[in-house]
């Protein structure tokens, strides 16, 4: 079964349970009262029944039961509707020993004792009606071997009888009390009350009614809907519950709520445990134990996990806070019902949920006086202000004056406008959304002193209003904080004055370099009372400072903040002086005069013991000298980094000062400049211009001279980042100005001012890590490369709106749909941009694509592919847009280079018995060292080294040829020689020739490194003197062709024999790029512009025969004449 929705609505008001059990736990497998998770007998009030060993007021008949709840509403409040819940266990035991069967009664009507006056009225009547249920359901719907037992719930709505808060009572519920049955005998009711009240929040309301099993491993969900919760304030919402079956000394039930299934939080209660909620608690609005009802004091124990004898057994009801679950602007949430351990039945729930409106919590009511008395008008300010999310429409509000009070005719004033309404009667206001505020001020007069002889007058102010809402229009009320004044009969009102005298030479006048000395006088003369608690504040005024250790209290330095000056006691008929000096420094605000505000808080003890507190003001003026000019500086500085409010090191700033002389009539003269730069910085030199003029002032003292009236002065120069700053992460530059103006008598009097810039190190910004990988990293023509990009974040602040924009080198070109992101296929270009996700510490992104080579590097053999990175981040200097960048370099395979090796012997033909010299020349033809090479010698069976026969370059040495040969490493343009003796021992493998082969292992330094390749020479073929061959002729071949234009030819060589030949490149071309295919067609195209003649080698093999190195020589001239590709032979 699922819970049914009785209603939802939105109404300013609240919901409220209340409820009992009517029964008592009983001893295991008797009828006896005791401990067990089970009731044995039924309560019954207004009776002094009893069932043996159960206190009075308890029976063993359902006709006869019955138990009591307390309905508590606050004042003001009508209830809005009221449903009756009841059910219990119906079957127990079902086809077994001891069961018990009053599914029959379910449906039977019970009886509802209801008040029918208010709780307020001097003698309170009631009313019983019989209820029948409106609805029910059962669990399960018919009892089984697996599940013997039935659960009910009945439920009818009883609006039209509960109309009064008060004692409610409800008889003849269906339970059981069997013997045998120690957990799930259990009977109770609930009254779920919605009421009306216009001062509360206004909030959601959902009641479901029925019954839902909870067992272990099928918990139950219930989503509740449309509503939105507060967008700028505090979400707060409460969950009300009811269950049956909840056990105090079994855990593991628990209550999760949140706003999906996924993200849930358990709740929980003063009697409501996170792993233990149901057991067996009735509680109030609260979640405290409810102790009103029928057996109020008899209460199972949840927090220690035991049953009480005879306690309050099988019924949960209870109001927790769910405030924590929620979120601003939500609009659905999930409760869920689960158990590891105890099974219950959850029967009612009701949620309220305050939702998003008008908030006036911050309206307040101000008044210009704090003390009164009759005959004085008290000046009020009410100032409206809506701080919630949703317009408040069809304001009023009603101030309600003390009694002793009148309003003033026609004081009224609303946002400036005035108004004849009354304040006192409904005053209509405006609209207001999002931190609007109205303003109200209006005058009232004391006519009287506080009635009943007291000493405080109240004043009050409530709002109405409404606002909409996806389920109507919602109207409310609104008390504004009430505002408090005393009699002034009462208070201990001091005389507070202050007097001022410049060191100016007229001592009402004080100009910029002058102090004033002030001094407080607060004269306490009430013959009875002394003043306690006293601090004065005084604020000084734009355009003066303190001077620092001058306050002096009574005669005693003091070390306290002008803000903040204790004198504690004053007592009666004393006078206490208050004395600091103040220094002038800038202009006044406005008027031309200091104006310097002295408040007074204290204090004070009532006849009557109470303590209240009064707060005073005084001021005093110093007039300015009004021909004071004091320009206007401002500093400006922009960094060469990419970021200009950004500079690391080796970046320069370019700084920018203005002073701005704002007299439309006077000049100001010696004009001196002096700029201290932060340590990091340093001037550059010869970077000074003063009015786009070089200076070479020191930027410590800028020599500016004069300014005429309305003109400004530029100054500019340039600083070069050095180091880090010394604290934090800012580079702060301080400019003072120090110049004169002249008096009407021409006297010169000086003045100074300031300001500042600031640059932000960039340590301040976040960099992410990028790196760019291709594979294969040396290519050929056709190949495809797979590049990889990764940018990866090691700081806790989000890259925010990544772009990648890739930029293929000469030579690649993209292949179509091949473009990932974080393995997902990708449609955005590398050119224009990719769009990432925003990269936080713990997930990089990966993008990957394919290139296809198509053809060699624009300039020398390298490939470089550019990736930029585009991204915003936030820092202390706000959000920031950055840019890196990275590059990664493949090679075309020209990088390798390859020595000559031709393995040649002194004999073509041998006979049995015979010795052969064999010389290995190994020929750096390069531009780069061979190094570390290793030759490794394949000589035919039948061939035996001679000992002692290896000669390196012309050494002698005693290693043998069938072990690895270390060779020196050979320098650009050497050569190195290998010679040793092998002796014919016998006839070749094949009968024919001896097949010899040298393979040489080297490194070589190149744009990427040290790299590693294995050569091989050619193949020396020895025959036997009986075997005639051919040999294979391949002479130098020499071609001739036009600048900037390809070679494709069937290289010019002659092979003798009928064995095809195979080809392969052995060296490479210097000025231009060559292969061939397997068929011999040479393809050579020379380097852009190329003029001059190019050398590389081809390897020519015959499988049959041998192998040897073929030279190619390429002439490219500046002819475009040159019509035939020419091939001449060179022996």
């Amino acid at each position: 079964m699922s819970l049914y929705l009785a209603y939802q609505t939105n109404l300013t008001g609240g919901m409220t349970f209340t409820g009992n059990t009517l029964g008592l736990s009983k001893e295991d497998n008797t009828s006896n009262a005791g401990t067990a998770n089970s009731i044995g007998a039924y309560t019954i009030v207004d009776s002094n029944s009893q069932v043996t060993n159960y206190p009075e007021g308890t029976t063993s008949s359902i006709s006869t039961n019955s138990s009591k709840a307390v309905l508590n509403i606050p004042d003001g409040s009508t209830i809005h509707s009221a449903y009756l819940i009841w059910g219990g266990s119906s079957i127990v035991r079902y086809g077994m020993s001891g069961s018990q069967d009053n599914q029959s009664l379910v449906g039977n009507p019970i009886n509802f004792e209801f008040p029918t006056s208010p709780s307020t009225a001097d003698s309170i009547t009631y009313e019983t009606q019989a209820i029948s249920p409106d609805g029910k359901q059962l669990y399960p719907s018919s009892p089984s071997s697996s599940q013997p037992y039935t659960f009910y719930t009945n439920w009818a709505d009883v609006t039209r009888y509960v109309q009064h808060p008060g004692t409610f009572k409800v008889s003849n519920v269906v339970g059981t009390t069997a013997i045998d049955e120690n957990n799930l005998n259990c009977c109770g009711w609930i009254l779920a009350v919605l009421y009306n009240n216009r001062f509360l929040p206004a909030r959601n309301f959902s009641l479901y009614v029925g019954i839902d099993y909870v067992g272990v491993g099928t918990p139950v969900d219930i989503t509740t809907t449309n509503f939105t919760t507060p967008v700028y304030s505090t979400p707060k919402g409460r969950l009300l519950l009811s269950a049956l079956n909840g056990d105090a000394t079994i855990n593991g039930d628990q209550v999760l709520f949140g706003p999906d299934t996924s993200n849930l939080t358990p709740l929980y209660g003063p009697e409501n445990l996170t792993n233990n909620f149901f057991g067996s608690q009735i509680n109030n609005d609260t979640g405290n134990t409810d102790t009103t009802g029928t057996f109020g004091d008899r209460n199972q124990n949840i927090h220690t996990g035991v049953n009480i004898v005879a306690g309050r057994q099988g019924i949960d009801i209870t109001n927790v806070d769910g405030s924590s679950a929620l979120t601003n602007n939500q609009t659905s949430a999930t409760i869920r019902f689960n158990t590891t351990n105890d099974t219950y039945c959850i029967s009612t729930l009701g949620t309220q949920i305050d939702i998003d409106s008008p908030i006036f919590d911050t309206s307040v009511i101000t008044t210009d006086k704090k003390y009164v008395t009759v005959g004085d008008t008290v000046n009020f300010t009410i100032k409206v202000t809506n701080t919630g999310n949703i317009l408040a429409q069809y304001i009023t509000l009603k101030d309600i004056l003390p009694p002793e009070f009148s309003f003033v005719p026609n004081s009224l004033v609303i946002d400036g406008g005035q108004t004849s309404t009354d304040v006192t009667t409904v005053v209509p206001l405006r609209e207001l959304s999002h931190n609007q505020t109205t303003t109200l001020t209006f005058s009232a007069t004391v006519n009287a002193p506080v009635t009943g002889g007291g000493y405080t007058y109240i004043n009050r102010a409530n709002l109405n209003y409404a606002f909409k809402n996806p389920g109507g229009d919602v109207v409310k009320n609104f008390a504004i904080t009430p505002n408090v004044i005393y009699n002034k009969s009462i208070a201990v009102i001091p005389i507070l004055s202050k007097r001022a005298v410049s060191s100016n030479p007229i001592s009402e006048v004080a100009g910029t370099g002058d102090t004033i000395d002030y001094t407080i006088t607060i004269f306490n003369y009430q013959p009875l009372t002394e003043m306690i608690n006293t601090v004065v504040k005084d604020t000084l005024p734009t355009g003066l400072t303190y001077k620092a250790n001058s306050l002096i209290v009574n005669g005693k330095p003091s070390s306290n903040d002008l803000s903040s000056i204790n004198v504690d006691i004053v007592p009666k008929e004393t006078v206490i002086n208050i004395n600091f000096t103040a220094k002038v420094t800038g202009a006044p605000p406005s008027d031309s005069k200091y104006v310097n505000t002295a408040d007074i808080d204290y204090e004070f003890i009532t006849d009557d013991n109470a303590t209240l507190s009064n707060d005073m003001s005084t001021s005093n003026s110093i007039y300015s000298d009004s021909i004071v000019i004091i320009p206007t500086v401002k500093e400006t500085a922009k960094s060469s980094n990419a970021i200009p409010n950004v500079a690391g090191i080796e970046d320069t700033i370019n700084y920018t000062i203005t002073v701005t002389n704002p007299s439309a009539s006077d000049f100001v003269q010696n004009v001196i400049l002096e700029n201290t730069l932060p340590e990091g910085l340093t001037y550059k030199p010869d970077t000074l211009y003063v009015n786009d003029r070089p200076s070479t002032d020191n930027i410590s003292s800028i020599d500016i001279g004069t300014i005429n009236a309305n003109s400004t002065a530029t100054i500019k120069f340039t600083a070069n980042v050095t180091g880090t700053p010394s604290s934090g992460s800012q580079y702060v530059t301080n400019t003072v100005v120090n110049y004169e103006f002249l008096t009407p008598d021409n006297t010169a009097l000086s003045n100074t001012v300031s300001a500042n810039s600031t640059v932000y190190s960039d340590s301040i910004i976040i960099t992410p890590n990028i790196s760019i990988s291709a594979n294969p990293n040396i290519v050929n023509i056709n190949d495809i490369v797979t590049y990889s990009i990764t940018v990866s974040n090691d700081t806790s602040t989000i890259i925010e709106n990544p772009v990648l924009t890739d930029t293929l080198p000469s030579g690649l070109t993209y292949k179509e749909n091949s473009l990932t992101v974080n393995g997902t296929e990708s449609t955005n270009s590398l050119e224009t941009g990719v769009t990432l996700p925003n990269i936080d510490l713990t997930n990089p992104v990966t993008v990957e694509f394919k290139a296809t080579v198509v053809s060699t590097p624009s300039v020398g053999v390298e490939y470089i592919n550019n990736a930029n990175l585009d991204y915003d981040f936030h820092s202390i200097a706000g959000t920031l847009s950055n840019k890196i960048s990275a590059n990664n370099t493949i090679h075309s395979n020209a990088i390798i280079i390859k020595p000559n090796m031709i393995l040649s012997s002194n004999k073509r033909s041998v006979n049995m018995g015979d010795y052969v010299k064999f010389t290995l020349l190994v020929e750096n033809i390069n531009s780069t060292t061979i190094e570390n090479p290793i030759v490794t010698f394949k000589i035919s069976n039948g061939l035996a080294f001679m000992p002692n026969s290896l000669n390196i370059n012309g050494s002698n040495s005693s290693e043998s040829i069938e072990n690895d040969i270390s060779l020196a490493n050979i320098s650009p343009n050497k050569t190195s020689t290998v010679i040793f003796q092998c002796r014919v021992n016998s006839t070749p493998p094949d009968g024919i020739r001896y097949l010899n082969l040298a393979t040489i292992k080297y490194s070589f330094q190149s744009p990427r490194g040290q790299l590693t390749n294995v050569l091989d020479s050619n193949i020396n073929s020895l025959f036997i003197k009986s075997f005639v061959v051919n040999p294979l002729i391949s002479p130098t071949l020499i071609y001739t062709i036009s600048k900037n234009n390809p070679l494709i030819q069937n290289i010019c060589g002659l092979n003798l024999t009928n064995t095809p030949i195979t080809y392969n490149l052995n060296t490479y071309p210097a000025n231009g790029y060559a292969s061939i295919s397997e068929n011999g067609t040479l393809v050579y195209t020379p380097k852009i512009d190329f003029i001059g003649e190019d050398t590389f080698s081809l390897l020519l093999s015959n499988k049959d025969l041998d192998s040897v190195v073929s030279t190619i020589i390429v002439i490219v001239k500046d002819n475009n004449n040159v019509k035939n590709n020419f091939c001449a032979l060179r022996n």
